[in-house]
C-alpha cells in the first residue's frame, strides 16, 4: 500500500514539475531551453544513432557537475574500448548547452521526461548494452524499463544522507529505485552503511571520480598568458564560481588589507547585470573584464566574463574562495583548486551535502569563513604555509592524490566483472 501511494505521488510530482517547467518556459530562459531542447527528441535521436557502433554505453547526467564526474570513466572506455559508442544524456540545459559539442561522447542529447512511453521509446532507439547514472539520478520509468530489457544499470559517485526519503519509514517506493541498480558505487563509507541498513543488495565503496578528473586537468593544463601577466609577482586570490556574498566579503577585506594582492573573479553567472554588479563592488580597486584586458592594466581585480576557463586559472592562485557556501544550492567544486596545490575557503553552508569540504578542513587545506576578518586570518595562515613549498600547498596536492584511481576501479567492474 505504501509503495503504491509512493508511486502515485511520484507520478503526480513529476507530471506537475514538467507542467510547471512548460509554464515557466514563457518567461524563464533556462526553462525555455529545457523545453525547446526536448521538442522532436525522438526524430532527432533516430537520426543521430545511425552513426553509432553496435555496442553502446549510455551515461545519464543531471547537469555539468555530474558530467565531470562521469568523464574520467568515459575517457577510460574511449581509450580501452574504442569500439564502444558513448551516449550521454542531460536533464538540465546547463550541462547540455556546454557539452553538446564535446568530442568525447559520440552522441549528446536531452533525457526525455520520465514517462513509460518515453522510457520505452528512448531505449528502443539507443539500444545500450549498459547504462550508467551519475550521483543523484533516480528516474522510475527509465530504471524499470532498463530492468525489463535486462540492461545492467549502475549508479556511480553516489552519495546519501540519513534524512533522505530512501531511509524514511514511508520511503518504500524510493528504496525500490535503488534496488533496480545492478551496482551502486558510493563515494563514502557512510553511504555504504546507510545502504546496508535498508538492505540494498549490491553496492561498493569506491569514492568520487572527480579526484581523477582534476588530476588529469592538472596534467594537461595550458597556460593563460593574460592571467600570468596580470598576476606578475603579486599574490593572487581567485573567487571561483562566486556569488555576491563572496564578492562582498572580499571587497570588505581589500579595504583593510594593504599588502600587494590581486583578485580574479570568476562568477557563477556571467550575464551583463552580474558583471556590472561585480564592477560596482570592486570599482575602488580598479577592475577590468578579461575580454578587455591589456598588458598596461594596473588595477587589482580581473573579472572573467566567459565560461570554461576557471579550472585553468587555479594554476596561478595562492588561495581560492569557492562560491556557493552562503546559499542553498550548494558549494561549487573545491577539488579543482586543491589539485593545483591551492588551499580553499568557503561559506558555512557546506557541511550537510559536501563531505569533501569537511575532509579538506580536517587535512588543514580548507577553511570556513563568514566575514572579512576570517578571510584575512585564512589568507595569512595559508600564504605562510605556501611560502614553504614554492608557492604550492603540498598537503592539498597530497589530499587529492590520496583519493585517485577510482575511475579505473569502476571501469574494471563495468567491463571485467
Amino acid at each position: 500500500m505504501i509503495q503504491a501511494i509512493g508511486l502515485l505521488a511520484y507520478i503526480l510530482g513529476t507530471r506537475s514539475y514538467f507542467a510547471l517547467l512548460h509554464l515557466a518556459a514563457r518567461f524563464n530562459n533556462k526553462a525555455k531551453r529545457a523545453v525547446a531542447g526536448r521538442k522532436n527528441w525522438k526524430h532527432d535521436l533516430q537520426n543521430k544513432v545511425l552513426t553509432l557502433n553496435t555496442e553502446r554505453i549510455w551515461f545519464h547526467c543531471a547537469s555539468l557537475g555530474e558530467y565531470e564526474q562521469a568523464k574520467p570513466v568515459m575517457e577510460m572506455i574511449r581509450a580501452q574500448k574504442p569500439e564502444v559508442s558513448i551516449v550521454v544524456s542531460f536533464f538540465s540545459p546547463s550541462g547540455y548547452d556546454i557539452r553538446k559539442n564535446d568530442p568525447l561522447p559520440d552522441l549528446v542529447c536531452y533525457l526525455p521526461f520520465d514517462t513509460a512511453y518515453n522510457a520505452r521509446t528512448f531505449l528502443r532507439i539507443i539500444k545500450p548494452s549498459k547504462a550508467v547514472f551519475v550521483k543523484y539520478e533516480f528516474w522510475h520509468f527509465f530504471l524499470r524499463e532498463l530492468n525489463r530489457r535486462n540492461i545492467p544499470v549502475y549508479l556511480i559517485a553516489a552519495h546519501f544522507r540519513a534524512d533522505q526519503i530512501f531511509f524514511r519509514w514511508y520511503g518504500t517506493f524510493y528504496r525500490t529505485l535503488l534496488k533496480r541498480f545492478h551496482t551502486i558505487f558510493c563515494q563514502f563509507e557512510s553511504d555504504r552503511q546507510l545502504l546496508s541498513h535498508i538492505r540494498i543488495p549490491s553496492f561498493s565503496h569506491t569514492g568520487d571520480t572527480r579526484y581523477d578528473r582534476v588530476i588529469e586537468t592538472v596534467k594537461s593544463i595550458q597556460p593563460i598568458s593574460a592571467v600570468s601577466v596580470f598576476k606578475h609577482d603579486s599574490a593572487l586570490l581567485v573567487l571561483g564560481s562566486s556569488y555576491a556574498q563572496e564578492e562582498k566579503i572580499t571587497a570588505d577585506w581589500l579595504r583593510t588589507f594593504n599588502e600587494q594582492v590581486k583578485i580574479v573573479v570568476a562568477p557563477h553567472e556571467i550575464e551583463e547585470q552580474r558583471l556590472q554588479e561585480i564592477e560596482r563592488t570592486f570599482q575602488p580597486y580598479g577592475c577590468v573584464r578579461y575580454s578587455g584586458i591589456t598588458e598596461t592594466f594596473s588595477g587589482r581585480v580581473l573579472i572573467i566574463d566567459n565560461v570554461g576557463m576557471l579550472s585553468r586559472i587555479y594554476q596561478y592562485a595562492d588561495m581560492a574562495f569557492i562560491g556557493g557556501g552562503f546559499g542553498t544550492k550548494g558549494l561549487h567544486n573545491i577539488l579543482e583548486a586543491l589539485a593545483f596545490g591551492c588551499p580553499v575557503v568557503f561559506g558555512p553552508n557546506h557541511k550537510k551535502k559536501f563531505p569533501e569540504s569537511l575532509m579538506a578542513e580536517e587535512k588543514g587545506v580548507a577553511s570556513t569563513v563568514t566575514n572579512a576578518e576570517e578571510l584575512n586570518s585564512a589568507w595569512r595562515t595559508f600564504i605562510s604555509i605556501n611560502s614553504n613549498s614554492s608557492g604550492k600547498n603540498a598537503k592539498a596536492i597530497a589530499f587529492i592524490q590520496s583519493h585517485s584511481g577510482i575511475s579505473e576501479r569502476i571501469y574494471s567492474y563495468l567491463y571485467h566483472k
